[in-house]
């Protein structure tokens, strides 16, 4: 989901919209290992909370949607597909 990669950029940077760490982080995430120094880059600006938040939207995302990075967050494949 490297796609990800700019839209966090965006966000990370205030790009065509306000800067939002937290969607910036969550973007970086769901860009999987190649969002890696980027989510590493924008946690450092960011409080625990925060950074709880964004993991939280970007499973939410995930779940949402059905794509996902399996090894986030310690998930397992589940019997009917998804990751829990």
């Amino acid at each position: 989901m490297a796609y990800f990669q700019p839209l966090a950029r965006y966000y990370e940077n205030g790009y065509g919209t306000e800067a939002d760490l937290i969607q910036a982080y969550k973007y970086y995430d769901l860009s999987g290992s190649v969002g890696g120094a980027g989510r590493s880059r924008v946690s450092k600006k960011m409080t625990n909370e925060q950074i709880a938040e964004a993991r939280q939207q970007s499973r939410h995302w995930q779940e949402e949607n059905r794509r996902f990075n399996p090894g986030y967050n310690s998930l397992q494949r589940q019997s009917g597909g998804s990751y829990r």
